[in-house]
Protein backbone atom coordinates (compact mmCIF):
# COMPACT_ATOMS: atom_id res chain seq x y z
CA UNK A 1 0.00 0.00 0.00
CA UNK A 2 1.15 3.77 -1.05
CA UNK A 3 2.23 6.31 1.98
CA UNK A 4 -0.41 8.19 3.05
CA UNK A 5 -0.91 11.07 5.38
CA UNK A 6 -1.74 10.53 8.96
CA UNK A 7 -5.23 12.67 8.78
CA UNK A 8 -6.39 9.76 5.78
CA UNK A 9 -4.87 7.15 7.82
CA UNK A 10 -7.14 7.59 10.94
CA UNK A 11 -10.25 8.14 8.84
CA UNK A 12 -9.37 4.24 6.76
CA UNK A 13 -8.69 3.27 10.39
CA UNK A 14 -11.98 4.47 12.29
CA UNK A 15 -13.65 3.40 9.20
CA UNK A 16 -15.69 6.50 8.43
CA UNK A 17 -14.76 10.17 7.71
CA UNK A 18 -14.86 12.47 10.44
CA UNK A 19 -15.15 15.95 11.07
CA UNK A 20 -11.99 18.05 11.28
CA UNK A 21 -11.96 20.74 14.12
CA UNK A 22 -8.25 22.55 14.36
CA UNK A 23 -5.48 19.77 14.93
CA UNK A 24 -8.23 17.22 15.15
CA UNK A 25 -10.32 14.79 13.71
CA UNK A 26 -13.93 14.39 15.69
CA UNK A 27 -15.76 10.91 15.18
CA UNK A 28 -18.65 9.92 16.40
CA UNK A 29 -21.78 11.21 18.54
CA UNK A 30 -20.80 14.40 19.68
CA UNK A 31 -17.12 14.22 18.42
CA UNK A 32 -16.43 12.02 21.32
CA UNK A 33 -13.90 10.08 19.48
CA UNK A 34 -10.83 12.32 18.66
CA UNK A 35 -7.25 11.89 16.70
CA UNK A 36 -4.72 14.90 16.56
CA UNK A 37 -3.70 14.59 13.16
CA UNK A 38 -1.06 17.75 12.98
CA UNK A 39 1.11 19.29 15.24
CA UNK A 40 3.56 18.01 18.36
CA UNK A 41 0.73 15.56 19.85
CA UNK A 42 -0.13 14.36 15.93
CA UNK A 43 -0.67 10.32 16.47
CA UNK A 44 -2.42 11.22 19.74
CA UNK A 45 -6.02 10.20 20.32
CA UNK A 46 -8.90 9.88 23.36
CA UNK A 47 -12.62 8.88 23.53
CA UNK A 48 -14.31 11.50 25.60
CA UNK A 49 -16.87 9.11 26.33
CA UNK A 50 -15.16 6.20 27.80
CA UNK A 51 -12.31 8.56 28.67
CA UNK A 52 -9.42 5.82 26.72
CA UNK A 53 -6.93 7.55 24.52
CA UNK A 54 -3.42 7.10 23.72
CA UNK A 55 -1.43 6.95 20.20
CA UNK A 56 -1.75 4.69 17.27
CA UNK A 57 -0.55 1.47 18.70
CA UNK A 58 -3.31 1.59 21.56
CA UNK A 59 -5.72 1.88 19.26
CA UNK A 60 -4.72 -0.45 17.18
CA UNK A 61 -4.28 -3.37 19.97
CA UNK A 62 -7.67 -1.61 22.30
CA UNK A 63 -10.19 -1.42 19.49
CA UNK A 64 -8.74 -3.35 16.38
CA UNK A 65 -7.65 -6.52 18.41
CA UNK A 66 -3.74 -5.91 16.76
CA UNK A 67 -0.91 -7.56 18.54
CA UNK A 68 2.33 -5.52 19.27
CA UNK A 69 3.87 -6.36 16.25
CA UNK A 70 1.05 -6.95 13.54
CA UNK A 71 0.28 -3.13 14.73
CA UNK A 72 3.57 -2.15 13.96
CA UNK A 73 3.71 -3.76 10.69
CA UNK A 74 0.34 -1.98 10.03
CA UNK A 75 1.43 1.59 10.16
CA UNK A 76 4.84 0.67 8.72
CA UNK A 77 2.84 -0.47 5.66
CA UNK A 78 1.18 2.89 5.45
CA UNK A 79 4.43 5.31 5.51
CA UNK A 80 2.92 6.82 9.00
CA UNK A 81 5.25 9.16 11.26
CA UNK A 82 8.41 7.42 11.82
CA UNK A 83 8.21 7.85 15.73
CA UNK A 84 5.61 5.00 15.56
CA UNK A 85 9.07 2.98 14.54
CA UNK A 86 9.38 0.43 18.18
CA UNK A 87 13.35 1.34 17.81
CA UNK A 88 12.38 5.25 18.13
CA UNK A 89 9.84 4.61 20.74
CA UNK A 90 12.44 2.63 22.38
CA UNK A 91 14.78 4.93 22.82
CA UNK A 92 12.60 7.84 23.51
CA UNK A 93 11.71 5.65 26.50
CA UNK A 94 15.26 4.66 27.66
CA UNK A 95 15.56 8.57 27.74
CA UNK A 96 13.13 9.08 30.08
CA UNK A 97 14.19 9.80 33.86
CA UNK A 98 13.57 6.47 36.31
CA UNK A 99 10.67 7.14 38.83
CA UNK A 100 10.19 5.87 41.99
CA UNK A 101 7.81 2.57 41.92
CA UNK A 102 5.66 4.00 44.85
CA UNK A 103 2.73 5.71 43.34
CA UNK A 104 0.88 2.64 42.60
CA UNK A 105 -3.02 3.91 43.68
CA UNK A 106 -2.16 6.83 41.21
CA UNK A 107 -1.64 4.70 38.69
CA UNK A 108 -4.22 2.48 39.33
CA UNK A 109 -6.87 5.56 39.14
CA UNK A 110 -6.13 6.63 35.78
CA UNK A 111 -5.80 3.00 34.86
CA UNK A 112 -9.34 2.56 35.94
CA UNK A 113 -10.53 6.31 34.44
CA UNK A 114 -8.94 5.18 31.19
CA UNK A 115 -10.25 1.95 30.97
CA UNK A 116 -7.10 0.13 29.96
CA UNK A 117 -8.59 -3.57 30.51
CA UNK A 118 -7.90 -5.19 27.54
CA UNK A 119 -4.10 -5.43 27.35
CA UNK A 120 -2.05 -8.70 27.57
CA UNK A 121 -1.85 -9.10 31.35
CA UNK A 122 1.37 -11.36 33.20
CA UNK A 123 0.23 -14.21 34.50
CA UNK A 124 1.69 -13.39 38.19
CA UNK A 125 -0.14 -10.38 38.66
CA UNK A 126 -2.21 -9.65 41.84
CA UNK A 127 -6.21 -9.05 41.03
CA UNK A 128 -5.99 -5.74 43.51
CA UNK A 129 -3.10 -4.44 40.51
CA UNK A 130 -4.77 -5.44 37.95
CA UNK A 131 -5.83 -2.25 36.12
CA UNK A 132 -2.63 -0.40 37.17
CA UNK A 133 -0.50 -3.77 35.50
CA UNK A 134 -2.65 -3.46 32.44
CA UNK A 135 -2.28 0.13 32.58
CA UNK A 136 1.50 0.13 32.56
CA UNK A 137 2.18 -2.50 30.22
CA UNK A 138 -0.10 -1.07 27.58
CA UNK A 139 1.94 2.17 28.09
CA UNK A 140 5.60 -0.20 27.60
CA UNK A 141 4.31 -1.34 24.61
CA UNK A 142 3.39 2.11 23.09
CA UNK A 143 7.12 3.43 24.04
CA UNK A 144 9.07 0.38 23.06
CA UNK A 145 7.06 -1.99 21.30
CA UNK A 146 8.29 -5.02 23.93
CA UNK A 147 6.42 -6.71 25.86
CA UNK A 148 7.28 -7.90 29.60
CA UNK A 149 5.84 -10.65 31.88
CA UNK A 150 6.90 -9.79 35.88
CA UNK A 151 5.08 -7.66 38.34
CA UNK A 152 8.38 -6.58 39.31
CA UNK A 153 8.86 -4.84 35.76
CA UNK A 154 5.22 -3.80 35.67
CA UNK A 155 6.24 -1.73 39.52
CA UNK A 156 9.34 -0.13 37.98
CA UNK A 157 7.62 1.54 35.18
CA UNK A 158 4.05 2.36 37.03
CA UNK A 159 4.84 5.96 38.57
CA UNK A 160 6.09 6.55 34.97
CA UNK A 161 3.32 5.58 33.18
CA UNK A 162 1.13 7.46 35.11
CA UNK A 163 2.57 10.72 34.86
CA UNK A 164 2.94 10.19 31.33
CA UNK A 165 -0.83 9.06 31.16
CA UNK A 166 -2.05 12.28 33.00
CA UNK A 167 -0.90 14.74 31.23
CA UNK A 168 -1.50 13.22 27.90
CA UNK A 169 -5.08 12.51 28.74
CA UNK A 170 -5.31 16.34 30.54
CA UNK A 171 -3.81 17.24 27.06
CA UNK A 172 -6.41 15.55 25.26
CA UNK A 173 -9.59 16.32 26.71
CA UNK A 174 -8.94 19.90 26.45
CA UNK A 175 -6.62 20.65 23.07
CA UNK A 176 -5.35 24.46 23.99
CA UNK A 177 -4.15 25.43 20.22
CA UNK A 178 -2.59 29.07 19.64
CA UNK A 179 -4.42 31.60 16.94
CA UNK A 180 -2.29 30.16 13.83
CA UNK A 181 -5.21 27.73 12.78
CA UNK A 182 -7.19 30.69 13.05
CA UNK A 183 -5.62 32.86 10.89
CA UNK A 184 -5.46 30.09 7.75
CA UNK A 185 -7.52 31.24 4.67
CA UNK A 186 -11.42 30.54 5.07
CA UNK A 187 -12.91 28.04 3.37
CA UNK A 188 -16.22 28.95 1.79
CA UNK A 189 -19.62 28.03 3.19
CA UNK A 190 -20.83 24.22 2.32
CA UNK A 191 -24.55 25.17 1.14
CA UNK A 192 -26.51 22.73 0.49
CA UNK A 193 -29.43 25.15 -0.64
CA UNK A 194 -27.02 28.52 -1.65
CA UNK A 195 -28.12 31.00 0.41
CA UNK A 196 -30.62 28.66 2.75
CA UNK A 197 -28.75 26.02 4.73
CA UNK A 198 -25.36 24.77 4.79
CA UNK A 199 -24.11 21.00 5.64
CA UNK A 200 -25.20 19.56 9.04
CA UNK A 201 -26.79 22.31 10.07
CA UNK A 202 -29.56 21.47 12.69
CA UNK A 203 -32.71 24.16 12.36
CA UNK A 204 -36.51 24.76 11.59
CA UNK A 205 -39.07 25.90 9.26
CA UNK A 206 -41.99 27.08 10.52
CA UNK A 207 -45.72 28.90 9.94
CA UNK A 208 -49.23 28.93 10.30
CA UNK A 209 -51.61 26.56 8.66
CA UNK A 210 -52.41 27.42 5.38
CA UNK A 211 -48.65 28.53 4.39
CA UNK A 212 -47.47 25.94 2.39
CA UNK A 213 -45.04 24.62 4.63
CA UNK A 214 -45.58 20.78 3.20
CA UNK A 215 -45.08 22.44 -0.56
CA UNK A 216 -41.89 23.85 0.60
CA UNK A 217 -40.74 21.03 2.36
CA UNK A 218 -41.74 18.70 -1.05
CA UNK A 219 -39.18 21.52 -3.16
CA UNK A 220 -36.38 21.29 -0.77
CA UNK A 221 -36.84 17.43 -1.15
CA UNK A 222 -36.86 17.61 -4.86
CA UNK A 223 -34.48 20.73 -5.91
CA UNK A 224 -31.71 19.50 -3.73
CA UNK A 225 -31.93 15.33 -4.52
CA UNK A 226 -32.33 16.10 -8.01
CA UNK A 227 -29.72 19.11 -8.50
CA UNK A 228 -32.36 21.77 -10.02
CA UNK A 229 -32.14 25.26 -9.17
CA UNK A 230 -33.10 26.83 -5.98
CA UNK A 231 -34.68 30.33 -6.94
CA UNK A 232 -32.27 30.56 -9.98
CA UNK A 233 -28.94 29.09 -7.61
CA UNK A 234 -27.58 25.76 -8.63
CA UNK A 235 -28.12 22.97 -6.42
CA UNK A 236 -25.78 20.09 -6.03
CA UNK A 237 -27.30 16.95 -5.87
CA UNK A 238 -27.73 15.00 -2.07
CA UNK A 239 -29.19 12.24 -0.89
CA UNK A 240 -32.79 13.48 1.28
CA UNK A 241 -34.73 11.66 3.67
CA UNK A 242 -38.37 12.39 4.02
CA UNK A 243 -39.76 11.74 7.80
CA UNK A 244 -43.65 12.21 7.81
CA UNK A 245 -46.18 11.26 10.09
CA UNK A 246 -49.54 11.09 8.49
CA UNK A 247 -50.86 12.02 4.75
CA UNK A 248 -48.96 9.38 2.54
CA UNK A 249 -51.84 10.11 -0.03
CA UNK A 250 -51.43 13.95 0.41
CA UNK A 251 -47.59 13.75 -0.03
CA UNK A 252 -47.56 11.65 -2.99
CA UNK A 253 -49.84 13.52 -4.48
CA UNK A 254 -48.02 17.06 -3.96
CA UNK A 255 -44.64 15.47 -4.85
CA UNK A 256 -46.43 13.80 -8.66
CA UNK A 257 -47.93 17.56 -8.77
CA UNK A 258 -44.54 18.86 -8.44
CA UNK A 259 -42.96 16.77 -10.56
CA UNK A 260 -45.57 17.26 -13.46
CA UNK A 261 -45.54 21.29 -13.04
CA UNK A 262 -41.70 21.54 -13.32
CA UNK A 263 -41.45 18.59 -15.55
CA UNK A 264 -38.25 17.24 -13.92
CA UNK A 265 -37.16 14.21 -15.01
CA UNK A 266 -37.00 12.44 -11.76
CA UNK A 267 -34.85 9.70 -10.37
CA UNK A 268 -36.41 8.03 -7.26
CA UNK A 269 -33.03 6.29 -6.17
CA UNK A 270 -31.66 9.97 -4.17
CA UNK A 271 -34.93 11.02 -2.53
CA UNK A 272 -36.34 8.32 0.40
CA UNK A 273 -39.91 8.45 2.82
CA UNK A 274 -40.30 7.44 5.76
CA UNK A 275 -44.19 7.00 7.04
CA UNK A 276 -43.38 6.01 10.80
CA UNK A 277 -42.89 9.37 13.75
CA UNK A 278 -39.70 9.21 15.01
CA UNK A 279 -40.95 9.70 18.68
CA UNK A 280 -37.70 10.75 19.63
CA UNK A 281 -38.26 11.70 23.68
CA UNK A 282 -40.01 8.28 23.95
CA UNK A 283 -36.41 7.21 24.58
CA UNK A 284 -32.96 7.68 23.37
CA UNK A 285 -33.29 3.39 21.97
CA UNK A 286 -35.81 4.95 19.28
CA UNK A 287 -33.04 7.10 18.15
CA UNK A 288 -30.27 4.67 17.72
CA UNK A 289 -32.86 2.25 16.09
CA UNK A 290 -33.61 4.95 13.43
CA UNK A 291 -29.93 5.87 12.94
CA UNK A 292 -29.44 2.05 12.74
CA UNK A 293 -32.39 1.68 10.17
CA UNK A 294 -31.19 4.71 7.86
CA UNK A 295 -27.49 3.28 7.50
CA UNK A 296 -28.87 -0.32 6.83
CA UNK A 297 -31.59 0.90 4.80
CA UNK A 298 -29.37 3.91 2.47
CA UNK A 299 -26.01 2.39 2.39
CA UNK A 300 -24.87 5.31 0.56
CA UNK A 301 -26.33 7.27 3.35
CA UNK A 302 -28.08 10.40 3.35
CA UNK A 303 -27.15 14.58 3.32
CA UNK A 304 -31.11 16.05 4.24
CA UNK A 305 -33.34 14.98 7.01
CA UNK A 306 -36.91 16.24 7.04
CA UNK A 307 -38.60 15.60 9.81
CA UNK A 308 -42.84 16.54 8.82
CA UNK A 309 -43.90 17.58 11.98
CA UNK A 310 -42.09 18.68 15.10
CA UNK A 311 -45.00 17.27 17.68
CA UNK A 312 -45.00 14.14 15.56
CA UNK A 313 -41.75 13.38 15.62
CA UNK A 314 -40.94 14.74 19.30
CA UNK A 315 -43.79 12.36 20.55
CA UNK A 316 -43.29 12.72 24.36
CA UNK A 317 -42.59 15.87 26.28
CA UNK A 318 -43.92 19.62 26.52
CA UNK A 319 -43.73 22.04 23.55
CA UNK A 320 -43.32 24.63 25.99
CA UNK A 321 -40.66 23.49 28.29
CA UNK A 322 -37.11 24.70 27.55
CA UNK A 323 -35.56 21.50 29.20
CA UNK A 324 -37.13 19.20 26.47
CA UNK A 325 -37.14 21.75 23.73
CA UNK A 326 -33.01 21.25 24.32
CA UNK A 327 -33.38 17.68 24.90
CA UNK A 328 -34.60 17.43 21.36
CA UNK A 329 -32.00 19.33 19.87
CA UNK A 330 -29.44 17.08 21.55
CA UNK A 331 -31.02 14.09 20.29
CA UNK A 332 -31.15 15.77 16.71
CA UNK A 333 -27.02 16.29 17.20
CA UNK A 334 -26.64 13.10 17.97
CA UNK A 335 -28.75 11.83 14.79
CA UNK A 336 -26.72 14.55 12.83
CA UNK A 337 -23.05 13.09 14.41
CA UNK A 338 -23.72 9.67 13.61
CA UNK A 339 -25.68 10.60 9.99
CA UNK A 340 -23.70 13.32 9.21
CA UNK A 341 -26.38 15.19 7.81
CA UNK A 342 -28.56 18.60 8.00
CA UNK A 343 -31.82 18.32 9.66
CA UNK A 344 -35.01 20.53 8.84
CA UNK A 345 -37.86 20.33 11.51
CA UNK A 346 -41.51 21.44 10.04
CA UNK A 347 -43.21 23.47 13.36
CA UNK A 348 -46.34 25.94 13.35
CA UNK A 349 -46.94 29.16 14.73
CA UNK A 350 -48.96 30.06 17.44
CA UNK A 351 -52.15 31.74 17.55
CA UNK A 352 -50.60 35.05 17.56
CA UNK A 353 -48.88 34.79 14.19
CA UNK A 354 -46.88 37.77 14.87
CA UNK A 355 -45.02 36.15 18.35
CA UNK A 356 -42.98 33.29 15.41
CA UNK A 357 -42.74 29.63 16.41
CA UNK A 358 -45.01 27.95 18.47
CA UNK A 359 -43.19 26.36 21.92
CA UNK A 360 -40.19 26.89 23.98
CA UNK A 361 -37.91 29.44 23.43
CA UNK A 362 -34.90 27.70 23.69
CA UNK A 363 -36.31 25.80 20.15
CA UNK A 364 -34.84 29.19 18.36
CA UNK A 365 -32.35 29.45 20.64
CA UNK A 366 -30.53 26.78 19.70
CA UNK A 367 -30.77 26.40 15.85
CA UNK A 368 -28.42 27.01 13.32
CA UNK A 369 -31.30 28.19 11.10
CA UNK A 370 -34.84 29.03 11.21
CA UNK A 371 -37.01 29.76 8.19
CA UNK A 372 -40.43 31.64 8.60
CA UNK A 373 -42.95 31.06 6.10
CA UNK A 374 -45.90 32.94 5.75
CA UNK A 375 -48.69 34.81 2.98
CA UNK A 376 -47.88 38.16 1.71
CA UNK A 377 -51.48 38.83 3.09
CA UNK A 378 -54.51 37.11 4.54
CA UNK A 379 -56.39 36.61 1.00
CA UNK A 380 -53.00 36.34 -0.99
CA UNK A 381 -52.41 32.93 -2.98
CA UNK A 382 -48.46 33.87 -2.72
CA UNK A 383 -46.05 33.02 0.63
CA UNK A 384 -42.60 34.27 1.42
CA UNK A 385 -39.83 32.01 3.09
CA UNK A 386 -37.81 34.52 5.24
CA UNK A 387 -35.15 33.73 7.15
CA UNK A 388 -35.16 34.81 10.61
CA UNK A 389 -32.53 33.04 12.15
CA UNK A 390 -29.06 31.85 10.13
CA UNK A 391 -24.98 31.86 10.53
CA UNK A 392 -23.15 32.67 7.38
CA UNK A 393 -26.50 34.68 5.91
CA UNK A 394 -28.01 38.12 7.03
CA UNK A 395 -31.46 37.52 8.39
CA UNK A 396 -34.19 39.09 6.45
CA UNK A 397 -33.14 36.92 3.40
CA UNK A 398 -37.15 36.50 1.39
CA UNK A 399 -37.91 34.04 -1.21
CA UNK A 400 -41.63 34.66 -2.39
CA UNK A 401 -43.36 31.44 -4.02
CA UNK A 402 -46.99 30.19 -4.65
CA UNK A 403 -48.96 27.45 -4.60
CA UNK A 404 -50.41 26.28 -8.53
CA UNK A 405 -53.41 23.89 -8.81
CA UNK A 406 -52.50 20.65 -10.94
CA UNK A 407 -53.89 17.99 -12.36
CA UNK A 408 -53.17 14.45 -12.24
CA UNK A 409 -55.07 11.42 -13.71
CA UNK A 410 -55.12 7.91 -12.14
CA UNK A 411 -54.87 4.39 -12.83
CA UNK A 412 -58.80 4.68 -13.59
CA UNK A 413 -58.56 7.86 -15.74
CA UNK A 414 -60.19 10.19 -13.16
CA UNK A 415 -59.09 13.53 -12.55
CA UNK A 416 -57.20 14.48 -8.87
CA UNK A 417 -56.40 18.21 -8.66
CA UNK A 418 -53.29 18.91 -5.90
CA UNK A 419 -50.87 21.62 -5.83
CA UNK A 420 -47.32 22.40 -6.43
CA UNK A 421 -45.03 25.16 -5.44
CA UNK A 422 -43.59 27.65 -7.68
CA UNK A 423 -41.24 30.35 -7.42
CA UNK A 424 -42.21 34.35 -7.57
CA UNK A 425 -40.60 37.57 -8.34
CA UNK A 426 -40.41 39.69 -5.35
CA UNK A 427 -41.90 42.95 -7.10
CA UNK A 428 -44.66 41.21 -9.23
CA UNK A 429 -45.31 40.01 -5.55
CA UNK A 430 -45.49 43.50 -4.36
CA UNK A 431 -47.44 44.92 -7.18
CA UNK A 432 -50.20 42.25 -6.72
CA UNK A 433 -50.29 43.17 -3.04
CA UNK A 434 -50.93 46.68 -3.71
CA UNK A 435 -53.39 46.34 -6.29
CA UNK A 436 -55.28 43.77 -3.98
CA UNK A 437 -55.41 45.36 -0.98
CA UNK A 438 -56.47 49.56 -1.73
CA UNK A 439 -59.72 48.62 -0.02
CA UNK A 440 -58.00 46.52 2.98
CA UNK A 441 -55.22 48.67 4.14
CA UNK A 442 -55.12 52.30 5.06
CA UNK A 443 -53.05 55.27 4.04
CA UNK A 444 -49.93 53.86 6.37
CA UNK A 445 -50.22 50.51 5.25
CA UNK A 446 -49.99 51.41 1.36
CA UNK A 447 -46.95 53.30 2.05
CA UNK A 448 -45.38 50.08 4.01
CA UNK A 449 -45.94 48.38 1.10
CA UNK A 450 -44.63 51.12 -1.46
CA UNK A 451 -41.29 51.19 0.30
CA UNK A 452 -40.87 47.24 0.66
CA UNK A 453 -41.39 47.11 -3.56
CA UNK A 454 -38.78 50.58 -3.50
CA UNK A 455 -36.32 48.27 -1.21
CA UNK A 456 -36.86 45.37 -3.54
CA UNK A 457 -36.33 47.04 -6.87
CA UNK A 458 -33.14 48.81 -5.31
CA UNK A 459 -32.11 45.56 -3.65
CA UNK A 460 -30.90 47.72 -0.62
CA UNK A 461 -32.67 51.04 1.54
CA UNK A 462 -34.65 53.46 -0.33
CA UNK A 463 -34.18 57.26 -0.22
CA UNK A 464 -36.64 58.77 1.90
CA UNK A 465 -37.44 61.34 -0.41
CA UNK A 466 -38.03 59.43 -3.16
CA UNK A 467 -40.15 57.14 -1.07
CA UNK A 468 -41.87 59.84 0.41
CA UNK A 469 -42.60 61.70 -3.28
CA UNK A 470 -44.31 58.27 -4.06
CA UNK A 471 -46.63 58.50 -1.20
CA UNK A 472 -47.65 61.83 -2.66
CA UNK A 473 -48.00 60.63 -6.43
CA UNK A 474 -50.21 57.70 -5.02
CA UNK A 475 -52.46 59.89 -3.24
CA UNK A 476 -51.52 58.55 -0.25
CA UNK A 477 -50.82 61.84 1.73
CA UNK A 478 -50.78 65.36 0.55
CA UNK A 479 -46.93 67.14 -0.17
CA UNK A 480 -47.77 69.28 2.97
CA UNK A 481 -48.37 66.43 5.15
CA UNK A 482 -45.72 63.99 3.98
CA UNK A 483 -42.96 64.75 6.79
CA UNK A 484 -45.68 64.03 9.31
CA UNK A 485 -47.05 61.15 7.64
CA UNK A 486 -43.64 59.54 7.64
CA UNK A 487 -42.83 60.14 11.59
CA UNK A 488 -45.97 58.41 12.63
CA UNK A 489 -45.77 55.76 15.47
CA UNK A 490 -46.62 53.39 13.31
CA UNK A 491 -43.67 53.45 10.66
CA UNK A 492 -41.54 54.33 13.87
CA UNK A 493 -42.46 50.77 14.67
CA UNK A 494 -42.71 49.54 11.31
CA UNK A 495 -39.43 51.18 9.10
CA UNK A 496 -35.57 51.50 10.10
CA UNK A 497 -34.78 55.25 9.06
CA UNK A 498 -30.65 55.65 8.13
CA UNK A 499 -29.72 59.27 7.30
CA UNK A 500 -31.98 59.70 4.13
CA UNK A 501 -32.77 56.27 4.07
CA UNK A 502 -35.35 53.95 5.06
CA UNK A 503 -36.36 49.81 4.96
CA UNK A 504 -39.02 47.93 6.47
CA UNK A 505 -37.39 46.42 9.81
CA UNK A 506 -38.39 42.44 9.27
CA UNK A 507 -35.80 42.95 6.15
CA UNK A 508 -32.65 42.74 8.48
CA UNK A 509 -29.73 45.00 8.50
CA UNK A 510 -29.95 46.38 4.52
CA UNK A 511 -26.63 48.06 5.26
CA UNK A 512 -24.88 44.62 6.53
CA UNK A 513 -25.96 43.33 2.99
CA UNK A 514 -29.68 41.65 3.93
CA UNK A 515 -30.81 42.39 0.45
CA UNK A 516 -30.20 39.62 -2.27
Amino acid sequence: MPYIDLATAVQELVGFAGKRQGKAIRFGSHGSLSFVVDGAKAGLWYDHESGEGGDLVTYLIQRKGFDVKSAFEYLEQRGLREEFHPDKMKAKAQARPTLDADDLSKAKTIAQRRSRLDAILPDNVAPMNVNAIKYAEQEWFEHTGETWTTEARAHELISDCSEHAERNTAALLFPIQDASDYLTPLAPPNWIIPGFIEEQQVGWMYGATGSFKTLLAIHVSVATSQGTKWFGRPVTRRRVLYCFAEGQSGIKRRLQAYIARHKIKFDPSTLFFLEVPLRVMEGEERVDAFIQATVEQIPGGIDVLILDTYNAHRGAGEENSNDDAARYHGLMLIIRSELHCAIITVHHTGKDHERGMRGASAMLADADFAIELSRTSPDAETCVARTVKAKEVEAGTRHYFRSDKVELQTTEGATLVSFALTESDETELVDERLDGEKGNLNNQGRGLLLLEQMCLEAKGPAEVDAWLARCVEADLVSHRNKRRFASTKFFSDHVVFEVGRAFPTDFGDASLGGFE
